[in-house]
């Protein structure tokens, strides 16, 4: 994404940052302010804001759907989604100058399915190989050479021989001295907890509320000496479990700010945040949480994270694995002493579930957080689903400040095409 000349102006960015923006657009025009701010504009024009939205949900799916792989039948169907969205370019955002949108990338871009199948997926004939080609071999090594024209290219080529020896020695010599560069990460260094502290919690009379003062005690010392809070509804929901499960006691937990995934598959991270203070505010994270339904299926649910925690420190206290899978009782669980060392996330979840279908399908999909009292869960970590976009609705008051957009994460953005030419 780039707004550095304006959400609208494509002449000064790449394809990927006008990708970026016409997302926050689609976003904005979900919103109150938004649709305020563009209606007198859309209306001069005659057009609909229901047909920008479908122009830009069918624009980004295009972008992702064909640099995936999909059968031949489906490229040979996908000429009258495409023809749709051609369409609606036209309608939704008009060029008077010139010779309008008779332009050579539109020709082409209406090709993309008969390349598809010369070709198969657009990555195949992308620029954006040459492109990394070209940053790899001649930009990164550029400012080692002497810059002359008639030297320059063997320099850069001098450069990229050392850079590659120097690489291939490296791979033969990590064994032994102890240096693993590409070594998979088990199951257990799949992810990892960061920003840890220690809640105590005071005893909890018959009502379920602490009698004293929970104590929160930082890891790390500038944090200790700034005296930083953790969410309240996070505290409120790991008293209630124990309260609820006969534990009136006081006890201690390990918490954490920061829950960060690994992909073996592409190297790639994910970092979640469950934070009271960062960069000046507070920020806590979308995910999709996975659930086991009534009828025994898997059901997806947007949720809020409000912290994670695991049960390492006082032994004997009722957890999500003693009580809820297991099914112990608090008696059996004080006679074992056992430590759970299960890494739980605190979650405020939407009221009802959001499937991944109907994600799929609507793109842009509206939810409200449920009541405090019934859609606050502890739940483990494997639970979580994947990360997800989450913007509220800017300039609305009463009972439509409380609704929430999430969107369909990027990696599936494909899927809303694919539906459109089955439909």
């Amino acid at each position: 994404m780039s707004i550095q000349n304006g959400i609208t102006d494509g002449t000064k960015m790449c394809g990927s940052k006008q990708v970026g923006n016409c997302f926050v657009l689609l976003c904005v025009m979900h919103t109150h302010s938004g649709q305020k701010l563009m209606c007198k504009e859309m209306k001069d024009r005659t057009i609909s804001l229901k047909k920008i939205k479908n122009c830009l949900k069918l624009y980004l799916s295009f972008e992702c759907w064909v640099n995936e792989p999909h059968p031949r039948s489906q490229v040979k169907q996908s000429s009258k989604a495409l023809g749709i969205l051609i369409n609606l370019i036209k309608e939704c955002f008009p060029r008077d100058e010139g010779w309008g949108w008779n332009l050579p990338k539109m020709h082409a871009f209406a090709k993309m399915p008969h390349n598809m199948l010369k070709f198969r997926s657009a990555n195949n004939f992308s620029g954006n190989i040459g492109e990394r080609a070209l940053k790899g071999i001649v930009k990164d090594h550029a400012e080692k050479t002497q810059r002359r024209p008639d030297k320059f290219a063997e320099q850069c080529a001098i450069c990229e021989y050392e850079s590659n020896v120097i690489k291939y020695v490296m791979t033969d010599i990590s064994s032994q001295i102890g240096v693993s560069t590409h070594s998979s990460k088990t199951n257990n260094e799949m992810w990892e907890s960061r920003g840890r502290y220690t809640i105590h919690f005071c005893k909890t009379n018959n009502k379920g509320v602490g009698i004293g003062e929970d104590k929160v005690f930082w890891h790390d010392s500038k944090r200790e000496k700034m005296q930083l809070k953790v969410s309240n509804l996070f505290i409120f929901a790991i008293r209630r479990y124990s309260h609820v499960n006969g534990f009136t006691d006081e006890f201690k937990v390990t918490g954490y700010t920061t829950f960060k995934v690994y992909d073996n598959a592409s190297d790639n991270s994910v970092k979640y945040y469950a934070n009271e203070y960062m960069n000046g505010q507070k920020r806590y994270d979308y995910a999709m949480i996975e659930f086991v339904s009534d009828d025994g299926t898997i059901a997806t649910c947007p949720a809020m994270i409000l912290g994670f925690v695991r049960y390492n420190i006082t032994l004997g206290i009722p957890t999500p694995q003693f009580t809820g899978e297991e099914e112990l009782t608090l008696n059996t669980i004080q006679e074992n002493m056992a430590v759970d060392n299960n890494l739980y996330v605190v979650v405020h979840t939407a009221s009802d579930y959001v499937s991944s279908e109907q994600l799929e399908k609507e793109f842009v999909s509206l939810f409200i957080l449920g009541d405090v009292m019934n859609c606050v869960y502890i739940v483990k970590v494997e639970a979580i689903h994947g990360p997800l976009f989450v913007f509220k609705n800017y300039g609305s008051s009463g009972d439509n400040a409380t609704k929430l957009f999430c969107t369909l994460p990027q990696r599936r953005w494909g899927q809303y095409f694919s539906n459109k030419i089955q439909s």
